[in-house]
């Protein structure tokens, strides 16, 4: 049975059956709230995405339509066997153009810092630099310093424009406005 018949018995909850029968319609009714909910934001993503791993729909959007365009970017610059890493967050843009990263941290968010410092991150970059590099917008303010290279990071984003320089931009320049943008950049030759 789909409602057990027992609740609609006089014997289940003796004199209480209109709340039964409330709690019951009033269940349904957030039950059909949460599935128009549900179907209005899937409505909203029209926007396809396609990758290795299959297809994505995404609200479209500006920042959807400069995150296609830097992974198609990133597939035509990036070898398959180069190395990229996304500061302070993009490990997406890895798993969606199959480049390899050669660190384990998916992220660089103020809490890392705290948690491992800012000098390991630096050793690990000179001991083993990735090809690329892209810093991603993305602040993060949920964790108290908002800006990457300029609230928190100082050492290791000098270290970064001091070893890589820009090739292409995606949307807006990271961190100078509100603007959403991604900056691929490349290992400088020795």
């Amino acid at each position: 049975e789909l409602i057990p018949g027992a609740i609609f018995k006089d014997s289940f909850l003796p004199g209480r059956r209109p709340y039964a029968l409330m709690l019951l319609f009033c269940l349904l009714g957030l039950s059909f709230g949460q599935i128009q909910l549900y179907r209005y934001f899937q409505a909203q993503r029209t926007f396809s995405l396609s990758t290795s791993l299959g297809t994505i729909l995404l609200p479209e959007d500006q920042k959807n339509k400069i995150l296609v365009q830097a992974l198609a970017g990133v597939r035509e610059r990036i070898g398959e066997n180069e190395t990229l890493v996304a500061f302070p967050e993009g490990v997406y843009l890895n798993s969606l153009t199959g480049r390899a990263s050669v660190w384990g941290f998916p992220h660089f968010f103020p809490s890392d810092f705290d948690l491992f410092g800012e000098d390991l991150f630096i050793a690990e970059l000179e001991a083993s630099p990735p090809d690329y590099i892209a810093l991603v917008h993305r602040h993060t303010p949920e964790y108290g310093p908002s800006t990457f290279g300029q609230n928190y990071a100082l050492r290791l984003a000098s270290w970064l424009r001091s070893h890589y320089r820009p090739v292409e931009v995606f949307g807006a320049m990271p961190f100078q406005s509100d603007a959403f943008g991604i900056m691929l950049a490349e290992r400088k030759k020795p």
